[in-house]
C-alpha cells in the first residue's frame, strides 16, 4: 500500500516460490533446482524496514540491491542459497560497512515463502532479521500458455488467490467483508493488489449495489433502505488459495449516484475489475478514490485499515491518512559506531544508537565507549504514547497522553512533538510550527515523565494543505500525515 508504516515485523502478502524441498513435499527429489528468488521482498532488519529486490540469479547465486531506509540503496553480494540457508551481504559503496545475513527459506503448504534469521554488522554484534515475498510466484509445475485476451475485453490471469491471511479495519472497528448470504467472503490478492467484492464493500459502508444488465453496468449509491446481512462466524485458515478463471473484465462501468465514474489507481490510470465466479472485484484502493475513503496497511497484522470521511454536514479539519517511522540516520544498523575524539585525551570514543520497539512503545539507547571497548556512558529510555485522534478541528488542540520511563540520566533521548509541515524530518521546523507543551509549559523532556502534551494553539487549514504531527526521540521519529478537507 503506501510506504513503510513504521512497524518492525516484516509483512506482505506472498505466493509460493518453485522450491521443492523433498520427495514428500510436492511430489519432487530434494535434489530439485535452486528455488527461484528473483524479485522484491519486504525485509524487517532489527527495526529498520523496507526491501531486496534480486535482480540476479544463476543456480544457486543471486545478487540484487538491498532499500531498507528512505534514500539509501546498497549492493546485495554474495547470496547463496544451499539446500534452505540462504545468505548475503549488504555492501556500502564506502567499503567500510557491511552486513551479513544468515536465514532459513521457509516454503509452507500453500506454497508461501518467508526467510528469517540473524545478521552482523562488520563482524560484530547480532541483529535478527526477517523478510517475505511480496508477489506472488507459481510453483514449478508443468507450463501454461500465456494470457490472451479473448472478445469482449475479458483477459484471463493467472497467479490470483483467494487471500484468507488479510484482516479489515473499519475505523477502527474489526470488519468482515461478507456476501448476501453473511457467509464472509475473501479479498483477492493479484500482482500485489487487494481486491473485494464491490458488493461487499457496499454491505460494509451502507451503500446500495445494483446492476444494470443491458448497459453492463455497476451501480453504486451512496444511500440504501437494504440492511447489510449479519456475518455468519467464520474460522481463518490464514492461507492463500489459489484460483484459476479470473479475468480482467474491459466490458464492465460503473456509475455512482447515477454518474459515470471510472475506478483508478494511485497514479490516474484506470484500472480493470476482476470478474470470478459470477462477482465483481475492485481493487480496494480504488474504491478508497471513488467513495472518498482512507486506506492505509498495517503490515504487523496484515490489516487493511479502511476511514470514512464525514458526510459535507460535518465540520472541515485535518483527517489522519496515514503514519511514518523515521529512523536516525546515525543509528547503528545503518552507518555503524559513530567515531568522535575527547579534548584533551588522546584516542577517540565511539558512540552507538539503537533505537527498538514500535509505534505507542519504542525505547532509545545510546552506548559510549573507547577506543578499547571500555564504557565511558550510556543511556536509555522507553516512551510510550497514545495516537492523536483521526480528525480534529481548525479549532481544537491535541492532546497526547506520554509514558515515559528513563533508564538512565545520562542522554536518554529527548522527547517532543509538533505540528508542522509534512515534509519535514523529526527534529526540523519551519516558522510556523505549532509545539506541543506539557501542562507547566515545557516543549520537550529528557527525563521520566507521565502526563500529556497538548498543542499550543489550534490552526485552521484551507483545502487539500497537508501537516504532520511529529514526534521526536533522541534523534528517531514517529510522522502522523494529515489533510485538511472541507
Amino acid at each position: 500500500m503506501d510506504k513503510k508504516k513504521g512497524r518492525k515485523k516484516a509483512f506482505c502478502v506472498v505466493m509460493a516460490l518453485a522450491v521443492l524441498l523433498s520427495v514428500g513435499l510436492f511430489g519432487m527429489a530434494a535434489s530439485a533446482a535452486a528455488p527461484d528468488l528473483l524479485g522484491e521482498w519486504s525485509i524487517t532488519a532489527n527495526s529498520s524496514r523496507g526491501h531486496i529486490n534480486i535482480t540476479t540469479q544463476s543456480g544457486s547465486e543471486f545478487s540484487g540491491t538491498v532499500h531498507i531506509d528512505s534514500g539509501r540503496t546498497e549492493k546485495l553480494i554474495n547470496g547463496q542459497i544451499d539446500g534452505d540457508t540462504v545468505t548475503f551481504t549488504r555492501a556500502w559503496d564506502s567499503g567500510t560497512l557491511r552486513q551479513d545475513y544468515t536465514g532459513i527459506l521457509t516454503v509452507s503448504g500453500d506454497g508461501s515463502a518467508t526467510m528469517s534469521g540473524t545478521f552482523s554488522q562488520n563482524g560484530s554484534y547480532s541483529y535478527s532479521w526477517s523478510a517475505a515475498k511480496t508477489t506472488p510466484m507459481s510453483l514449478a509445475s508443468t507450463p501454461t500458455p500465456p494470457p490472451s485476451e479473448s472478445s469482449g475485453g475479458l483477459t484471463p490471469i493467472s497467479g490470483a488467490v483467494l487471500n484468507d491471511q488479510l484482516s479489515f479495519k473499519l475505523d477502527g472497528k474489526a470488519v468482515v467483508p461478507v456476501g448476501d448470504d453473511g457467509t464472509p467472503v475473501l479479498p483477492i490478492s493479484y500482482n500485489g493488489t487487494t481486491y473485494l467484492p464491490v458488493r461487499a464493500v457496499g454491505y460494509l459502508l451502507g451503500l446500495g449495489i445494483d446492476w444494470d444488465g443491458p448497459t453492463n453496468t455497476v451501480l453504486i449509491a451512496s444511500t440504501t433502505t437494504k440492511a447489510a446481512p449479519k456475518a455468519a462466524a467464520g474460522t481463518k485458515s490464514n492461507t492463500l488459495i489459489p484460483i484459476s478463471g479470473a479475468v480482467l473484465n474491459g466490458n464492465l462501468k460503473f456509475k455512482l449516484d447515477g454518474k459515470a465514474v471510472i475506478p483508478v489507481g494511485d497514479d490516474g490510470t484506470p484500472v480493470l475489475p476482476i470478474s470470478y465466479n459470477g462477482t465483481t472485484y475492485l481493487p480496494v484502493r480504488a474504491m478508497g478514490y471513488l467513495l472518498g475513503l482512507g486506506i492505509d496497511w498495517d503490515g504487523e497484522t496484515r490489516t487493511v485499515l479502511i476511514t470514512t470521511v464525514p458526510s459535507k454536514a460535518s465540520a472541515p479539519g485535518w483527517y489522519f491518512t496515514h503514519w511514518e517511522y523515521i529512523i536516525m540516520s546515525q543509528d547503528y544498523s545503518l552507518v555503524g559506531a559513530v567515531k568522535g575524539s575527547v579534548i584533551a585525551k588522546t584516542g577517540n570514543i565511539w558512540d552507538y544508537y539503537v533505537g527498538t520497539g514500535e509505534k505507542n512503545d519504542f525505547k532509545y539507547e545510546h552506548r559510549r565507549t573507547y577506543d578499547d571497548g571500555s564504557l565511558v556512558a550510556s543511556g536509555d529510555s522507553v516512551t510510550k504514547w497514545t495516537d492523536p485522534p483521526d480528525y480534529f478541528s481548525g479549532t481544537d488542540q491535541v492532546v497526547l497522553n506520554v509514558d515515559r520511563e528513563m533508564g538512565s540520566s545520562w542522554d536518554s533521548g529527548t522527547f517532543s512533538a509538533s505540528f508542522d509541515a509534512h515534509d519535514l524530518s523529526p527534529g526540523g521546523a519551519t516558522a510556523g510550527i505549532i509545539r506541543f507543551a506539557t501542562p507547566d509549559g515545557k516543549t520537550w523532556v529528557s527525563e521520566s515523565y507521565q502526563g500529556t502534551f497538548q498543542m499550543e494553539k489550534a490552526l485552521k487549514g484551507s483545502s487539500g494543505q497537508k501537516k504532520a504531527i511529529i514526534l521526536y526521540i533522541g534523534g528517531y521519529g514517529f510522522k502522523y500525515y494529515y489533510e485538511w478537507r472541507e
